[in-house]
C-alpha cells in the first residue's frame, strides 16, 4: 500500500477515534451534572448522544453509577441498539433512545431524567402548561404527555415502542 494511503487512513481512523472520545466526554459530563441536580437519582435516567457524522450513539451503561465512569467505558451502539463498543452494557432504553435518532435524523442528544416532580407530573397523564416565561423562553407551549403504550406494545418491547410514540408524536411538530 502506498505510504501516502496509508497515512491518510491513519489520519481518518485518529480523527474517528477522536470524535467517539469528545463524544463520550460530553456525555458522561452531562450524565453527571443531572446526577448531581438531582434530576438522575443514582442511575434512573439516561444520557445518550450521537456521535457526530456517525450512524453511532454513546450512551450511559445500565447499572453503575455516572460518578464512578470514565468516557471510556461508555458503550457505543447502531441505529438499531446493537452493541458495538464499549466496557459496559448499554442502558436498557437504548432502544428507545435509538427509535427517536432513526426517525430524527436532526436530533443529536438525548437526556431521559426521572426526577421526582418530572416522574409525579408524568405519571398524571398531564401536559405541563406554560406557567411563566422561564418555560415561554424554551418552549413555546406546553410540555406534552404522550399517550400509554397498549398492553401490547408493551409485552412486544416496552422500550422500543416508548420511543417510537414519542418519535411519532413529535414527527409533524416543529418541535424548535
Amino acid at each position: 500500500m502506498c505510504l501516502k494511503i496509508k497515512r491518510s487512513l491513519e489520519k481518518a481512523k485518529e480523527r474517528k477515534t477522536m470524535k467517539y472520545q469528545e463524544t463520550r466526554e460530553k456525555v458522561l459530563e452531562v450524565a453527571v451534572k443531572c446526577l448531581n441536580k438531582g434530576l438522575i437519582h443514582g442511575t434512573a435516567g439516561n444520557v445518550s448522544m450521537r456521535v457526530p457524522g456517525e450512524d453511532v450513539v454513546i450512551i450511559t451503561p445500565s447499572g453503575i453509577p455516572y460518578d464512578q465512569l470514565t468516557p471510556e467505558q461508555l458503550p457505543a451502539v447502531s441505529l438499531h441498539a446493537e452493541l458495538l463498543d464499549g466496557e459496559f452494557k448499554p442502558s436498557t432504553e437504548t432502544p428507545m433512545h435509538t427509535a427517536v435518532y432513526r426517525a430524527r435524523k436532526n436530533l443529536n442528544g438525548i437526556v431521559h431524567t426521572h426526577s421526582e416532580w418530572a416522574t409525579s407530573w408524568a405519571q398524571a397523564g398531564r401536559a405541563i402548561p406554560c406557567y411563566g416565561t422561564t418555560h415561554a423562553d424554551y418552549i413555546y407551549g406546553e410540555v406534552p404527555c404522550v399517550r400509554n403504550l397498549t398492553k401490547d406494545e408493551i409485552e412486544e418491547a416496552y422500550e422500543k415502542n416508548t420511543g417510537v410514540l414519542i418519535a411519532d408524536y413529535f414527527k409533524d411538530l416543529d418541535y424548535k
